[in-house]
């Protein structure tokens, strides 16, 4: 696996040593669609594929297995009332070398993070970089990017749908055309603009953990 992939597959751990969950496994994937309410028929159904090759993380889990549903990668216990209550949040994870902002495609599914801004719906985020071992993060509520850039308060393109034209050559000879569209964040000039739209006023040592919604779903 590569430099980035280790990262999120570390921090993916960590998140299920805390009592969270894969967010395209069968259980992660209810915890989605609920907290999406109305919205989740915009995100493909729930695949429970995994690699290949057959290897496994650090916990035995198949790679990829439950990863990369269309915008969540795990989901995350928050208590609301101790002893009670627990809303399990999805959060996307994104890793990166260097600065830890090079990370920028959020989706292709671009329409339903740009919903969940208007309807108030907090779409946490993790960007990590860092080591393994010694994993750093910056967390961020993207909804709140997308409003502050559709307001005018970050620069233009901060946030942006990305057109990509994409071609591939089948077995046969038959070439094929597709569009890639997805959603980028610039996370570095949210950095340098709105550095308050961080939860995190700089990087810090990673923590599976997220504050409590503003309601419950």
């Amino acid at each position: 696996m590569g430099f980035i992939n280790n990262l999120e597959l570390e921090a993916s751990c960590r998140i299920a040593e805390a009592g969270g969950m894969l967010a395209g496994n069968g259980a992660g994937f209810r915890h989605v669609s609920y907290w999406l309410g109305g919205l989740h028929n915009m995100l493909p159904p729930c695949g429970d594929g995994s690699a290949r090759n057959g290897k496994v993380d650090r916990l035995g889990r198949p790679l990829q297995q439950g990863r990369g549903q269309g915008l969540f990668d795990d989901v995350i216990p928050v208590t609301i009332v101790p002893g009670s209550i627990v809303e399990m949040v999805p959060a996307f994870l994104k890793g990166s070398k260097g600065k830890g902002y090079g990370n920028r495609d959020l989706t292709l599914y671009h329409e339903v993070p740009m919903a969940m801004a208007r309807d108030g719906i907090p779409l946490w985020g993790f960007l990590l970089r860092g080591t393994v071992t010694d994993l750093e993060m910056r967390r961020v509520n993207a909804s709140n990017v997308i409003l502050a850039q559709e307001a005018g308060a970050l620069p233009d393109g901060t946030v942006k749908v990305r057109d990509d034209r994409r071609t591939y050559e089948k077995a046969d000879g038959t070439v094929k055309v597709y569009d890639y569209t997805r959603l980028r964040i610039e996370w570095a000039r949210v950095a340098k603009h709105r550095p308050d739209l961080f939860l995190d006023n700089d990087w810090r040592p990673f923590d599976p953990t997220l504050p409590v919604p503003r309601y419950v779903r």
